[in-house]
């Protein structure tokens, strides 16, 4: 596409390249390893601590159908995104709006916008989000009203033609955005620039930034989002499956590190059996939901893989394969157990890789650290964690449970 040779040759030299997308950092041989996961290297000392499997992290996967990216010249905020999501019973706008520190909340008319994706741990607001979708095929035209995050009335109009082909690098950057909340990968199905663009904020013009003074920052985009949350959840076992509640205990907001939590749930997860690719008898844990059913694969007791299906779609928007798979987490073992894992995107293999590391901390705790190595900008959003148990007690009727919480940390060059 010459929009994106415009680019290279524009932001060769500089940092601003590095935001470019990218390509598959696995190839097939190397994916392939991680369909034949080999099982923990670990010597178990005790029973498991819950009836049910384990969750040890929070996967995440969404899929946009169109999404209008503009970044905006000097109002206060960096990038807008107008995204369409197509569900059975009609288009979902999202309004997205990203401050230059790289939180970014949502605007949807959405009751209880705050139990949507409860997995997304990002601020979230429910208003009207206004459309006019005039496009017709690849031609764009869309008209966009809302009130954002900090009250104030915007308007926005985008007109383009949405390319016919994916570009040849499709392994996209996230440009720095929800850095506190997700480490993420994309898949741009489609990516290219936009035509004729309008916006205001709160009455007033507002300008499209040009990148070195030069590109107007004004795309149109349909793309997939893959990778792992931070979360704060709560899981107790129950017949048939197991009960997670969200946020836990005293969590933390990861937008203002102060105490809070931008969602709420409580979903019940249901647990069957399946019969692997490699004949492995395996649990299946499933939340089912609207928009995004969540399925987690154990074998032993031991995580394998995590997939995210949107409705509507196949195959899942994430795939989160493990090798070795991980321990049991609900039984104490010795050392420190570690797994590469590999993150497909809406059926492209390899977008992500990197390590889970697991170990006991103390004799009711499972640390967990997650390094991401490849794409950049995965490996620049290292993740900890850890799953507490607390026994039940027949006296006051508690039952046993497993706190599970995953945070950001900085970094390390």
């Amino acid at each position: 596409m010459r929009y994106l040779a415009f680019l290279v040759l524009l932001t060769s030299g500089c940092g601003i390249k590095r935001y470019l997308p990218g390509k598959a950092v696995l190839d097939a041989a190397a994916v392939a390893d991680f369909h034949r996961p080999a099982p923990p290297a670990v010597s178990y000392q005790g029973p498991p601590r819950l009836a049910a499997p384990v969750l040890p992290l929070q996967i995440f996967g969404l899929y946009y159908d169109m999404d209008l990216v503009l970044v905006s010249h000097h109002t206060g905020w960096d990038m807008h995104e107008y995204a369409r999501i197509d569900l059975p019973d009609g288009p979902l706008w999202l309004a997205k709006d990203a401050r230059p520190t790289g939180v970014q909340g949502i605007v949807a008319d959405l009751p209880g916008i705050d139990g949507w994706i409860p997995e997304a741990a990002v601020p979230r607001q429910q208003g009207p989000v206004k459309v006019q979708d005039r496009s017709v095929g690849r031609d764009i035209d869309v008209q966009v009203a809302y009130t954002n995050l900090d009250g104030k009335p915007v308007q926005v109009h985008v007109q383009g033609k949405l390319p016919d082909k994916p570009p040849a690098k499709r392994n996209g950057s996230t440009m720095g955005h929800s850095r506190q909340a997700a480490a993420v990968v994309l898949d741009l199905e489609r990516f290219g620039s936009a035509g004729k663009v309008s916006m205001s904020i709160d009455g007033q013009p507002v300008r499209i930034e040009h990148l070195l003074g030069i590109y107007p920052m004004k795309f149109l985009i349909r793309q997939a989002q893959s990778g792992v949350m931070v979360t704060s959840m709560q899981e107790l076992a129950e017949e048939g499956g197991f009960r997670l509640i969200r946020p836990g205990a005293d969590p933390i907001d990861p937008a203002t590190g102060q105490p809070g939590w931008p969602t709420v749930a409580d979903e019940s997860w249901t647990l069957s059996s399946l019969v692997d690719e490699d004949g492995a008898t395996c649990t299946v844990a499933e939340r089912a939901d609207p928009v995004l059913t969540l399925r987690y694969v154990f074998h032993d007791g031991g995580l394998r893989r995590a997939e995210a299906w949107q409705v509507g779609r196949e195959p899942p928007v994430t795939i989160l394969r493990l090798d070795p798979e991980l321990p049991d987490l609900r039984r104490p073992f010795p050392g420190t157990a570690s797994s590469r894992f590999e993150l497909e995107t809406d059926g492209l293999a390899g977008h992500g890789t990197g390590t889970i590391t697991a170990q006991w901390t103390d004799a009711d705790t499972v640390g967990i650290s997650l390094r991401g190595t490849e794409p950049w900008w995965l490996a620049d959003r290292p993740m900890e964690g850890s799953i507490r148990y607390q026994d039940g007690s027949a006296e006051s009727g508690a039952q046993s449970s497993a706190q599970i919480e995953m945070h950001r940390v900085p970094a390390t060059p």
